[in-house]
């Protein structure tokens, strides 16, 4: 997933802002793939690499090929633009997280589920986490592992802080999408 930017401005409606991926790439290639939900790979972003970008917007029309990456490590990919029909992608070496997370949560009063590992690349370690949640009123909770806890006053994406408030949940189901390097996360509401 894409989260929100730290210091940037993004809105969900209309897709005008700035994005970011930060996390581990192998050597290999890949696409970034428009959200769930399109039949076919002609949107998103593709072609050049991420040493030297020359990433282009595929909207229909010809194939620009896969994004490369000739050096696994991780990296942090920036989407911006005045639309998310035409957004522009950097990528930039980003220096390996210092703490690697073997669990996630996300708790609370009344709220306790167990977060489950997005990312199994062999050579690296998680730290993109997802999950389900239920709330039947207003919560407060917080991501926690072990005695490490993010929390912000954002909801229902923003960026968390070791150590700040609770984020405040309102009534829903959602699918929970949370990165323990930035601290990003996002509520996606399920109807």
């Amino acid at each position: 997933p894409m989260y929100v930017k730290e210091g940037a401005e993004y809105n969900k409606f209309t897709g005008i802002g700035t994005i970011e991926y930060v996390g581990y790439f192998p050597a290999g290639s890949f696409k970034i793939v428009a959200p769930k939900g399109l039949v076919n790979w002609n949107y998103g972003i593709a072609g050049g690499n991420l040493q030297s970008g020359g990433f282009g917007y595929r909207n229909g029309g010809d194939d620009p090929g896969n994004i490369t990456n000739a050096e696994a490590g991780y990296y942090r990919l920036t989407l911006s633009g005045t639309d998310t029909d035409a957004p522009e992608m950097k990528a930039e070496k980003y220096a390996d997280p210092v703490t690697d997370y073997a669990s996630m949560s996300l708790k609370g009063a009344g709220v306790d589920v167990a977060l489950s590992p997005m990312t199994t690349l062999s050579g690296s370690f998680n730290h993109d986490w997802y999950g389900t949640v239920t709330v039947s009123g207003n919560a407060d909770a917080k991501f926690e592992s072990g005695d490490t806890k993010w929390g912000t006053t954002k909801f229902p994406y923003g960026i968390s802080t070791v150590g700040g408030n609770a984020i405040p949940m309102t009534a829903g189901t959602y699918v929970i999408y949370f990165n323990d390097i930035t601290g990003a996360f996002m509520f996606t509401i399920q109807k």
